[in-house]
């Protein structure tokens, strides 16, 4: 609530008019349905108990035609071995514990969840970080962290 309230201050001086609110995707769902022309859920769906709730919630709130972004972690060998060993233990970018292998969600398993909710695969890109320039560009196969768009089909 500290963070709602810095935020809200923040808005204000900016003459911005937003509504912060602190609630969840599920529970904002049912109160809000086929709003929404763009949804971005970034690097949220491995850290969730079920990210199935999350697509499905983000399905319900989105208008027909609108787009949802979504960027996880794929789960393989390069993935573990980039994401949990060398940016939590090695070059120490995110506190240990931070990731759960066994969270980590295959594009292929992303569609498929998001073809359930009517959520049409419209793109799907790596996102690669360079730690030592501090960059990031959208480019190859999605083996590590990657994007996908999907679009509302009604």
């Amino acid at each position: 609530e500290e963070n709602i309230a810095i935020a809200s201050q923040h808005a204000s001086k900016n003459n911005l008019e937003i509504n912060y609110l602190v609630t969840n995707a599920e529970e904002l769902s049912k109160k809000i349905t086929n709003k929404f022309d763009l949804i971005t859920c970034m690097e949220l769906l491995e850290h969730v108990p079920d990210p199935k709730s999350i697509i499905e919630a983000s399905h319900m709130m989105i208008k027909p035609g609108g787009h949802i972004i979504f960027s996880t972690i794929n789960r393989n060998l390069k993935s573990y071995m980039l994401a949990i060993l060398a940016g939590e233990y090695l070059l120490n970018l995110l506190p240990k514990g931070t990731h759960q292998y066994e969270k980590f969600i295959r594009p292929s398993e992303l569609i498929k969840w998001c073809n359930q909710f009517n959520l049409t695969a419209n793109d799907l890109s790596a996102i690669k970080y360079n730690p030592l320039l501090k960059t990031c560009s959208l480019a190859g196969a999605p083996d590590v962290n990657y994007i996908l768009d999907v679009i509302a089909d009604d």
